[in-house]
């Protein structure tokens, strides 16, 4: 069960990471460059003698970016009921994937627990995430172009996952070598563009953001780590908890900002019974 503790952690983290961003002042391209700089500042030390290069924990890193940017964008312009729900549903991206790509396929009750289980806990995310961030009534209002940006980060984090998984699982990439060309895309992205860009606004929560992030993606890479195939539905579970943030966001926002929402309580509930649903089907 270390690969589920190790997931558990990175959530937790990736959720400090979400205060952190509700909590910044600063304009949303100045805040995703710091979070990805102090990112690849860690990741730096994590090169090693057997160093090898992966386009794949690249490319995870520079999606995963580009998915955050827009949450902070989001954020700052008061429009994170549009993006939160469909970040929330990143699974479902990396799940196609590896049906299209892999041609995974699950049968009998290990297929049922897993349609079970997914549902649950798309449909919790879904939830959790349209209370963390303004109601179901407020949802129900957005436009094409918000629309769009939601999802964009349903394919962005999806795409984060799933290449994050592939250099672990497929490509049996060791965690030094993922982290760091992890945050090298990941610092690609954000400084292009940062490049026309001012700096404005306060560092201090993006810094914090960074280091959350950091340590939060360190025990996503070892948890993938763990599990031995593509078609392990631990896969989808850590892929449940590294985008789906917002159960820790509800419960550290209840904690430390005073916020409180019925759907967002109720929602993280159910998705973490369909985790539990999902870890039953891994084992079937």
């Amino acid at each position: 069960m270390r690969w589920l503790i190790y997931g558990i952690i990175g959530s937790l983290l990736y959720g400090f990471l979400g205060i952190f961003n509700k909590l910044n002042t600063a304009d949303p391209v100045f805040a995703n460059l710091i979070i990805q700089s102090v990112f690849f500042f860690f990741a730096v030390f994590f090169i090693r003698k057997n160093f090898r290069w992966s386009f794949d924990s690249f490319l995870s890193g520079a999606f995963g970016a580009a998915g955050t940017g827009i949450i902070i964008a989001a954020l700052k312009s008061n429009q994170l009921i549009v993006v939160y729900p469909f970040a929330a549903l990143s699974v479902i991206v990396f799940l196609a994937l590896n049906v299209l790509v892999y041609h995974v396929r699950y049968a009998g009750k290990r297929l049922l627990l897993l349609l079970i289980g997914l549902i649950i806990s798309c449909i919790g995310l879904f939830f959790a995430s349209v209370g963390g961030s303004g109601g179901i009534q407020q949802f129900s209002h957005i436009n094409t172009l918000f629309l769009a940006q939601g999802i964009a980060v349903l394919i962005c984090w999806g795409l984060f996952a799933f290449f994050l998984a592939r250099a672990r699982v497929v490509k049996k990439q060791d965690a030094n070598s993922v982290l760091f060309c992890n945050g090298a895309g990941a610092f690609l992205i954000a400084s292009l563009v940062f490049f026309y860009h001012p700096f404005t606004g306060d560092y201090y929560y993006p810094l914090l953001g960074g280091i959350c992030g950091f340590i939060g993606t360190y025990f996503v890479v070892k948890a993938f780590g763990q599990t031995e195939q593509l078609s392990s539905i631990k896969n989808i579970v850590l892929t449940i908890l590294s985008t789906g943030d917002i159960i820790p966001v509800t419960f550290l926002a209840l904690v430390i900002l005073k916020e409180f929402s019925v759907e967002g309580i109720i929602g993280s509930l159910f998705a973490i019974i369909g985790i539990v649903v999902l870890s039953l089907a891994d084992n079937v």
